[in-house]
């Protein structure tokens, strides 16, 4: 049986797109629907009867207003979008790396061994005595388990030898297999729109930028749904409409459209954002502004959500003495088939086929890219192995390598791909695939993000 709750419900519920995520850690109501109407492109409202509308912008629809709707004089369109943006910036989110492999050798003295990332989930741990073969380890929680061998703890990333063993001597190495958490930045571009606003501003790149925090996202793949929806939100300019009307029909949430002369509004959709209903003689007018674009705030949100903010962060104005700046790279390459070494081309063996000095060896497709050098005044300093990966087995890849705060100090002029079976965590094994110089001297106080696309071009 439908009941009228049913009825009502369905009529003002719009199912909306999937969420990567949606994590509310004990916030008002109001907050948490701004945040799911952000993320999908929705519009919400609560109307007079108390029934929750969270719909798409389209399922209320208007009437058709010309002039003749309006009072005269009473009619302004305003131009402009004061968050308008082209170029969205995520940071404050985590992320969890692919499966890192760590060795740490004794020193006769320690028991803790610090690893590069902050530790996610249970570690596997290998000892070798000697330099003999390495035997696994019992692994417990710090503090909560008992009689293990190491103890680990979620968010440090330290990894703890038990009391009772043995310590670690110099000839011996310590092997941790594990996936750690990560700090990461993420950025997403409208490059239509920076085409445009290039060319409207005659000078510049034409890019408009804007940096939002959200410590919730727990992947990079909710970064970027994030990130876009902001740019589908916020990445036009806006006509703002006002006017005067008596008429009856018009309430928030609708989409109406509006043809107005002299003001390039042909058959143009508005969104109806509020209704204000006022005395004139013995006539009720209605107020009603309206917005081509990404939906405005009334100053008592936006007040609302400064006051927000200020519950659950500090205002920065510069990076404090032990925080650590996340810096962005991003590299790609569309690959030619002429191109030698070559990632994507598979070759086959034929029996007059013979490897020689200008034969470049096919990639297994999980060989693609596995290692990253860096050069740091003049010579290579570390080699990183990747702390994401994406695609490999199709003809777009992912890679993304976090270069740690106490790594890669100095000028950093050039950075090296390497790829194939044969690439290993020692420093030049495997086939150089790519070069991208960076030319940018890096200090303590940075962590930074490589992000590299590579994709198939034939």
């Amino acid at each position: 049986m439908t009941t009228l709750q049913d009825l009502i419900y369905n009529q003002s519920i719009d199912d909306g797109p999937e969420l990567e995520e949606a994590i509310f850690n004990y916030i008002p109501g109001h907050r948490a629907i701004d945040a799911l109407a952000e993320k999908s492109n929705m519009w919400w409202y609560v109307d007079s009867h108390r029934v929750l509308h969270f719909v798409e912008r389209e399922h209320y629809t208007g009437p058709h207003l010309t002039g003749h709707d309006m009072l005269a004089d009473s009619v302004d369109v305003e131009i402009s979008n004061p968050k308008y943006r082209n170029t969205q910036w995520i940071r404050g989110g985590q992320d969890i790396t692919a499966e890192q492999t760590e060795y740490k050798s004794g020193d006769g003295n320690s028991r803790d061994f610090a690893l590069g990332f902050r530790v996610a989930k249970v570690p596997t741990i290998e000892v070798s005595r000697n330099g003999g073969d390495y035997e696994e380890k019992s692994v417990g929680i710090k503090g909560l388990e008992e009689d293990r061998q190491f103890y680990w703890e979620k968010g440090s990333e330290t990894i703890t030898q038990d009391r009772d063993e043995d310590v670690l001597g110099s000839e011996d190495v310590l092997r941790v297999t594990y996936q750690g958490i990560i700090d990461i930045i993420v950025r997403v571009q409208d490059e239509e729109e920076i085409t445009e606003r290039s060319e409207v501003e005659d000078t510049g790149t034409g890019k408009v930028e804007t940096v939002d925090e959200d410590t919730s996202i727990e992947s990079r793949s909710a970064g970027f749904e994030l990130g876009i929806a902001k740019l589908e939100r916020w990445g036009k300019i806006t006509k703002k409409l006002s006017f005067d009307t008596t008429r009856k029909d018009l309430k928030p949430g609708q989409l109406i459209t509006v043809t107005l002369s002299g003001y390039d509004l042909d058959e143009t959709e508005m969104l109806v954002q509020s209704v204000e209903i006022y005395p004139q003689g013995f006539d009720l007018w209605r107020k009603v502004q309206a917005v081509k674009g990404p939906t405005e705030e009334s100053w008592t949100k936006f007040f609302e959500k400064m006051s927000a903010k200020a519950e659950t962060k500090y205002l920065r104005e510069n990076i404090q003495e032990d925080e650590i700046l996340t810096l962005l790279f991003e590299f790609e390459k569309i690959w030619q088939e002429a191109d030698e070494p070559n990632i994507f081309r598979r070759l086959q063996p034929d029996s007059g086929l013979y490897p020689d000095s200008g034969l470049y060896p096919s990639f297994r497709p999980s060989k693609r890219i596995t290692h990253l050098e860096y050069k740091v005044d003049g010579e290579i300093a570390g080699r990183k192995q990747l702390t994401q990966q994406e695609g490999m087995e199709t003809d777009e890849i992912y890679t993304m390598v976090i270069i740690l705060a106490l790594e890669a100090i100095g000028f950093v002029e050039e950075l090296h791909w390497y790829g194939g079976y044969w690439a290993t965590r020692e420093i030049g094994t495997g086939t150089k695939v790519a070069t991208e110089t960076i030319d940018q001297e890096k200090t303590t106080t940075e962590q930074w993000q490589i992000d590299r696309t590579d994709t198939k071009g034939w």
